[in-house]
């Protein structure tokens, strides 16, 4: 249920969790609500954070199992990752700064560093400390930080959670998400549960493959009195098991940041390792992310000037990109840049080469070591 299409030209960094357990009981009840209707609530809390200001820090582990091998002694996991994410949306506009590093299992680390902004025309983008991206219109990616995606962030689906929850017609036709057209969702409401208290409206977010059959299902549980925040999150792959969860989230220290606002403050997210469930019936730690916001308010105060100003240093590669098409590219501080090259084109193109390698030696590497880290819960196309 993820997708990932980095490469490395323009960089558009355009499902896997559960518990055994569970610590809510179903209401006896027959479900009070339409899928609809929750859908609609959820949809008019979603408006309530339009305009946000938080800091965000993400912590990625394994944990103490051995890393994965894989043949290509190139490629290595990713074992480890610590990020500061910085966002701010007002009026329309946003801008994402993140700090931060991949650590693989080979002991090299990766820049996660990211700076992302829409100025309301145009999106700048300077990923990896090389590459700069100026994109027409506006381009997310899955760090947007959206409170009811919080918990599904690793989905990597760059969509409101109503939107999600509205089902494949939804997720098909919606620009940022990347959606197989070949998969259905198969979306029900559940009725009330109760968690720490709390009332919780269960919502079943369903893939099923092209026979008809359910391939993975995401259980949320949203509370009422909180926004409709998901509190609570379980995932099942059925081809692993059809009772026992691959995963399990939980947002938790909810507080309120306007009156009859709430943030979820701290956010964890752990996945099992489905081969050790299926062979030995086993639990075993996949791994864990746990998402630490420091602060978070809902006026942000900033100049336009924030969210355009973006630089690009001498000798990074950028790229004009229209409809996910490049249309110019050039090296700052080289032939065809703003400033005419006025930097020593040589010098600048001997480090763009070298840059553009690394570049994509890198990206390919992550990519391919992500994607086999979320290959347990991925769904192949037909």
């Amino acid at each position: 249920m993820t997708s990932d299409n980095r490469t490395g030209k323009p960089v558009f960094i355009l499902a896997l969790f559960g518990a055994i357990a569970l610590c809510c009981t179903p209401s006896a009840a027959a479900p009070s609500e339409s899928l609809a209707t929750i859908i609609e609530n959820l949809r008019q809390n979603e408006a309530l954070y339009k305009n946000l200001d938080v800091t965000i820090n993400n912590e990625y582990s394994i944990g103490k199992r051995a890393a994965t091998q894989f043949a290509d002694k190139n490629q290595t996991e990713t074992v480890s990752s610590t990020r500061e994410t910085h966002f701010v949306s007002q009026r329309g506009l946003f801008r994402l700064d993140i700090t931060g590093d991949d650590m693989g299992a080979n002991g090299q680390s990766f820049s996660r560093d990211e700076i992302r902004a829409f100025d309301g025309t145009t999106t700048r983008l300077f990923a990896q400390k090389r590459i700069g991206n100026i994109i027409k219109g506006p381009s997310e990616d899955e760090n947007y930080i959206r409170p009811h995606m919080l918990i599904l962030q690793c989905t990597q689906f760059c969509v409101p959670l109503s939107t999600y929850l509205s089902g494949h017609q939804a997720m098909a036709s919606d620009p940022r998400v990347n959606w197989n057209a070949a998969l259905k969702l198969d979306n029900s409401y559940r009725g009330e549960v109760d968690f720490h208290g709390l009332k919780c409206h269960k919502v079943w977010i369903t893939t099923t493959l092209n026979s008809g059959a359910p391939n993975d299902r995401w259980e949320l549980w949203l509370a009422e009195a909180r926004n409709y925040l998901p509190v609570k999150m379980l995932s099942y792959m059925f081809r692993t098991s059809s009772s026992v969860a691959v995963g399990e989230g939980e947002a938790s220290d909810l507080r309120e940041v306007k009156p009859g606002i709430w943030f979820p403050f701290v956010v964890q997210v752990t996945a099992y390792d489905r081969m050790a469930l299926q062979n030995e019936g086993k639990i075993a730690l996949r791994w864990r992310t746990r998402t630490i916001a420091s602060n978070a308010s809902l006026e942000p105060s900033y100049d336009d000037s924030y969210f355009k100003d973006v630089t690009f240093p001498t000798g990074s590669a950028v790229y004009h990109v229209e409809n996910q098409k490049i249309t110019r590219s050039y090296v700052q501080g080289g032939p065809g840049s703003p400033d005419g090259g006025r930097s020593g084109w040589r010098v600048v193109v001997i480090g763009l080469n070298v840059a553009i390698i690394a570049f994509v030696v890198i990206a390919v590497l992550k990519v391919r070591a992500r994607r086999a880290l979320l290959k347990s819960q991925s769904i192949e196309k037909s």
